[in-house]
């Protein structure tokens, strides 16, 4: 974002994705370079500044309900209403995916290798890349 102290509105932001339908998830990845949002079951890329589509994740049966990006790494953690995904985000293509209901939170380790997911039942899953 830029900031404008005098401006109308001093926090303006840097670049606007206008995907067709109302974005749910948002997050950055390969190292801020792409922009992703969930538009259903999908979820875009596009490259920040220039605003050009890098491409679609199309992994998911149901609509995506929370993104987790890896600090260094390219991965990605998808998340709906019935299993979780992991891909990358510089080819959009996946990696795995794992079936687990009622998740409420996701996170994924700096280097991509795990990724824990919380769910309504009060349970913890961790899974860990053999890679």
């Amino acid at each position: 974002w830029r900031v404008n102290p005098e401006a109308e509105n001093p926090v303006q932001p840097l670049g606007i994705a206008r995907p067709k339908e109302s974005a749910g998830a948002t997050a950055f990845a390969v190292n801020g370079r792409v922009m992703l949002a969930a538009v259903g079951a999908e979820v875009y890329g596009w490259a920040f500044g220039s605003g050009q589509a890098v491409g679609i994740y199309r992994g998911h049966a149901k609509p995506v309900r929370y993104l987790a990006v890896a600090g260094t790494a390219d991965t990605v953690v998808s998340v709906d209403d019935g299993a979780v995904h992991a891909w990358d985000a510089g080819s959009m293509t996946g990696t795995w995916q794992a079936p687990l209901p009622g998740v409420t939170a996701a996170g994924i380790s700096d280097d991509g290798r795990r990724v824990a997911v919380g769910t309504g039942a009060g349970e913890v899953h961790v899974f860990q890349s053999s890679e």
